[in-house]
C-alpha cells in the first residue's frame, strides 16, 4: 500500500478521535481501533521509520503541548496530546501510570466541580460558569456540562462580565510597554478570563503577546549578565584572582560559546594560573624544606585553590596537618 495514503489514513483516524469530543456525538471506539490496527499492520518496517522521522516535528510538538495543558490543569489537552505522543512513538514514551493518573483527575474534577455547577446553577450563575469551566477543562462530554456551559455564556449579566474582562485585556494588550508591571497585568486579566472561558480566542492571542515579550526580557537580561560576568573576569583577570576569572569566563561560554573575548580571558586565566600554581608549588615546598610549616601551608592550601586536585599540594597539605598535629601534642 502507498506509505504517505497510509500516513493520511491514520492521522486522520487519530486527529478525529482525538477532536470529536469537541464537534460530534462519541464515535465508535472499537470500530475506529479496528481500523488503526490494519492501517498500521499494512504497514512494513521500512515504511514505519520513513513516517516517524516525517512527524519527529509533530511529536516533539505534541510533547510540548501536553505538558504545557497539564501543568496549567488542562487535563482533556494533555490526555489527547500525551496519548497521540505514545502513538507516533510507538511505544509508552508517556508511562502508562501518568496517563492514569490524568484519567483519574479528569473523572475526579468532572464529578465534583459539576455537581458544584449544579448547586450554584439557580443561586449564582457567576459561581456555577466557574465550576462548568473546571469541569470544561477536564472533559467537555461530561453529562449537559457543554449545554449548560454554552447557556451561561449567553446569559445577559454574564456577557457583560466576560466582555468587560476582554476589553480590560485588549487595552493592556496594546498599552503594555513591555516592562514586568505591564506584562503582570496582562497576566492577571489572562489568567480571569481563562476562569471563565477556557478557550477564548483572546486569551490565545494574549499568551503569544506575553511569550514574546517574556522572551524579550529573558534574551536582555542573558546579555546582561553576559556584559557583567565579562566585566567581572576581565577585573579578577587584573587583579591576579585566576580562579575567579575562570569561573565567571565560563559563565559565559557556557551561554555563549562563540563568545571570543570570554574565550580568550579564559585561555589567558588559565596560563596565568598555571604559572601561578607552580610558583606557589615551588615556594611551598622551598618553606617545607626549611622548617617553615605555616607558610608552606599557607601556599599548598592557595595552590588547591587554583588546583583542587593538584598531587603535590595535596600530599605536602597532608604531611604539614600531621606534622603540625604532633607538634602541638608535644606543647
Amino acid at each position: 500500500m502507498n506509505i504517505f495514503t497510509a500516513y493520511i489514513s491514520i492521522i486522520s483516524i487519530v486527529l478525529y478521535s482525538g477532536c470529536a469530543q469537541y464537534e460530534a456525538p462519541k464515535p465508535d471506539k472499537k470500530k475506529e481501533i479496528s481500523i488503526l490496527n490494519q492501517k498500521v499492520k499494512e504497514l512494513d518496517a521500512n515504511d514505519k521509520k520513513l513516517i516517524y522521522r516525517s512527524i519527529q516535528n509533530d511529536i516533539n510538538r505534541y510533547s510540548k503541548e501536553a505538558d504545557k495543558a497539564y501543568s496549567r490543569g488542562y487535563n482533556n489537552d494533555a490526555l489527547i496530546a500525551y496519548k497521540l505522543v505514545n502513538f507516533y512513538e510507538g511505544y509508552h514514551s508517556v508511562p502508562l501510570q501518568k496517563i492514569e493518573k490524568i484519567k483519574k483527575n479528569i473523572n475526579y474534577k468532572s464529578r465534583v466541580h459539576y455537581k458544584r455547577a449544579l448547586k450554584q446553577y439557580m443561586v449564582n450563575n457567576k459561581k456555577a460558569l466557574y465550576e462548568l469551566n473546571i469541569v470544561m477543562m477536564n472533559n467537555p462530554n461530561y453529562k449537559y456540562s457543554s449545554e449548560l456551559f454554552d447557556k451561561l455564556h449567553e446569559n445577559r449579566d454574564i456577557k457583560i462580565y466576560v466582555n468587560s474582562i476582554k476589553s480590560s485585556l485588549q487595552m493592556q494588550m496594546l498599552n503594555s510597554d513591555g516592562k514586568i508591571k505591564s506584562l503582570k497585568s496582562i497576566e492577571l486579566t489572562l489568567k480571569e478570563l481563562l476562569a471563565y472561558d477556557y478557550k477564548n480566542i483572546l486569551a490565545a492571542k494574549a499568551e503569544e503577546v506575553l511569550q514574546k515579550h517574556m522572551d524579550i526580557i529573558a534574551e536582555n537580561n542573558l546579555l546582561k549578565y553576559k556584559r557583567e560576568s565579562i566585566k567581572i573576569a576581565k577585573q579578577a583577570f587584573l587583579e591576579k584572582e585566576y580562579v575567579k576569572s575562570i569561573e565567571y569566563a565560563q559563565k559565559v561560554i557556557a551561554i555563549d560559546a562563540k563568545c571570543m573575548e570570554a574565550s580568550n580571558i579564559l585561555k589567558l586565566a588559565k596560563q596565568e594560573s598555571k604559572i601561578e600554581l607552580d610558583n606557589l608549588i615551588k615556594s611551598g615546598i622551598c618553606y617545607y624544606d626549611d622548617r617553615k610549616l605555616d607558610e608552606a601551608m599557607n601556599n599548598f592550601q592557595s595552590a588547591l585553590k587554583i588546583d583542587p586536585y593538584s598531587n603535590a599540594s595535596l600530599i605536602y597539605s597532608k604531611k604539614i596537618h600531621r606534622q603540625l598535629k604532633t607538634i602541638k601534642s608535644l606543647q
